[in-house]
């Protein structure tokens, strides 16, 4: 879904944003929608492969595919005649946010949020032989290494964390805070990693804001 602010005010600024596993794009419509008007800039959200409608499917899908899935979400965004592909900001959660960070070695993103970020080795890939494995992105195991990536990115990350969270330790926290050549770490008091308390949604939605103002 693309969220437009339809102003004058917009400046061809663009956000795009990623969700965790077994979530999808209607997580984050609320917030992508508060984001634009906030700050006046386009908004886009997106089902990976195997979730939303075709989540019945979600087998048959892998990392592999979900990648390919960013990055053709990015490109279209960067393709659109109101974006300027200079001015584009990356945000996910948790499986959402490794692949944000994936995303920045193959596209340029000038800022990134990444919320409660998972790591490859959280991760499932599937064997090479599998069928539905690109055998492109298969040969370059370190492109799914997201520190890896990360140390090389010059662009500025907000790592937010749930004090509470049940599924990423403050060990991976603090691991992609040292990745970053420039990074601000803050966290969401009390959350746990699903923040279902509207309480802990208004918090990132409020660190959404903050962060990609002046995008």
């Amino acid at each position: 879904m693309l969220f437009d602010p339809r102003s004058s005010a917009s400046s061809g600024a663009a956000l795009m944003f990623v969700h965790g596993l077994g979530s999808s794009q209607t997580a984050y419509a609320s917030r992508a929608e508060a984001a634009s008007q906030a700050l006046g800039v386009q908004c886009l959200t997106l089902d990976l492969s195997g979730h939303g409608d075709d989540k019945a499917n979600s087998a048959q899908y892998s990392v592999y595919q979900h990648l390919e899935d960013v990055i053709a979400s990015y490109d279209y965004l960067a393709a659109l005649e109101t974006t300027d592909p200079a001015r584009i900001g990356g945000c996910g959660a948790s499986y959402g946010a490794y692949l944000t960070a994936l995303l920045s070695a193959d596209r340029s993103l000038e800022r990134l949020l990444l919320r409660a970020p998972a790591l490859a080795s959280n991760v499932d890939f599937p064997a090479s032989s599998s069928p539905f494995t690109s055998s492109e992105l298969r040969d370059e195991p370190e492109a799914f290494d997201s520190l890896a990536v990360l140390s090389r990115y010059t662009g500025e990350v907000l790592v937010l964390e749930s004090e509470l969270d049940e599924r990423i330790p403050h060990s991976q926290i603090v691991a992609y805070l040292r990745a970053c050549r420039r990074s601000e770490h803050e966290v969401i008091p009390g959350a746990t990693h699903a923040l279902t308390a509207p309480v802990w949604n208004e918090a990132f939605v409020q660190a959404i804001i903050r962060w990609f103002r002046g995008l």
